[in-house]
């Protein structure tokens, strides 16, 4: 099998608009495909793979594949940070959270808050509901 050098293009693409139409299977296997790839990119479709596995409903998919999007090395940590860093980890918290893992929610969120800290004025209602979140956890574990 020849392996074109920019055919990673190809499936992002087609991940993307398969899931898009509400092709679940088709966009995992593009995401796949595009992870699969021999490139730079260590991330590449695994966060893909996480929001399709979690508009599946498959939630415990979703949470293994986001926590390997944030916890894989990656060279292009700034394109990482400021894309979607700070939506994993609010759903990483939230996965959690529905799991009844709240030493893990909380740790989420809280790298969550810490991102986004210093956030534009109009992101910091956000910040807020996370930190809320933190504080119910925090209660209810009892520290």
């Amino acid at each position: 099998m020849e392996v074109r050098r920019l055919d990673y293009l190809r499936y992002q693409a087609d991940g993307w608009v398969a899931l898009a139409r509400g092709e679940f299977e088709q966009a995992v296997s593009a995401f796949r495909a595009w992870h699969d790839a021999p490139t730079y990119c260590t991330v590449c479709g695994l966060r893909e793979l996480a929001l399709t596995f979690d508009r599946m409903g498959v939630l415990d998919s979703a949470l293994v594949y986001n926590e390997q999007a944030v916890t894989t090395r990656c060279w292009d940590r700034l394109q990482r940070e400021w894309g979607w860093l700070p939506n994993v980890y609010r759903r990483l918290g939230e996965l959690y959270e529905q799991r009844g893992d709240t030493e893990h929610a909380i740790h989420w969120y809280n790298e969550f808050v810490e991102l986004w800290k210093d956030a534009d004025a109009e992101l910091l209602p956000q910040v807020e509901d996370v930190r809320g979140r933190i504080a119910r956890l925090t209660g209810e574990s009892g520290r």
